[in-house]
């Protein structure tokens, strides 16, 4: 039997309005929503390499199986490194084909699985396009389809880091992309879920601040163990 997936942070998530926003529709039919984070006070590029090559979990891992997955421990129980991202809405992120060069994790040339609940539940296929201190860059697939732009980039300041995310949903394929955009915009990825999206992206940003330097100070222990 599987454990509860929700555990209390002990802090409130940010709230969109601490952001710069923006959700619409592009003149080729596709959506795009657009944020600018406040600055992450603590959090350094280096920090979020580590974090993108080190908390997806391996291809053997099962969802509910907690005990095959990696995680850290908070209070008394192991959870999940994803869930930490974002405890409500993360379900899971799979490694399903190594980086070709054998980097960890979504390094660039790595294909993953990723699972999580906006309006709605989704699972999507995704193909790390790059990923460096500059930031991250994912192609989301459904079935053959390219369906989605996911761009995460970072900047190191004096006021902490600068992180701006970018997300395109629908398809530029000739004559079917107009199709596949109809849709996808009506059926998946609706105006709807796209405003739920800032909301959750704005959360799991801001996040950061609350774990991940704790996080990366352990990152050459055998195990993490957390106060939240």
């Amino acid at each position: 039997m599987s454990e509860p997936r929700r555990f209390d942070y002990g802090f409130e998530m940010r709230k969109v309005e601490s952001a710069r926003t923006y959700a619409g529709v592009r003149v080729d039919g596709r959506l795009e929503a657009r944020i600018a984070h406040a600055p992450l006070r603590g959090i350094t590029s280096e920090m979020l390499v580590w974090w993108f090559e080190n908390f997806a979990d391996d291809p053997q891992a099962v969802e509910d199986d907690v005990s095959t997955r990696k995680t850290a421990r908070v209070g008394d129980r192991d959870v999940p490194l994803y869930w930490l991202w974002h405890p409500i809405d993360h379900f899971m992120v799979k490694i399903t084909r190594p980086a070709p060069n054998g980097a960890p994790g979504l390094s660039e040339g790595a294909h993953a699985t990723l699972k999580e609940t906006l309006v709605k539940t989704f699972e999507f296929h995704a193909l790390v396009d790059g990923m460096s201190r500059d930031g991250i860059h994912l192609t989301l697939k459904r079935g053959p389809f390219r369906v989605g732009d996911l761009r995460h980039t970072f900047v190191d300041t004096d006021q902490g880091l600068a992180y701006r995310s970018r997300l395109i949903v629908g398809s530029t394929l000739p004559l079917i992309g107009a199709v596949l955009n109809a849709v996808v915009t009506r059926f998946v990825f609706t105006p709807a879920v796209l405003e739920r999206w800032l909301q959750h992206n704005v959360e799991e940003v801001g996040n950061f601040e609350e774990f991940l330097p704790d996080l990366y100070a352990q990152r050459d222990s055998p195990g993490f163990q957390l106060s939240l």
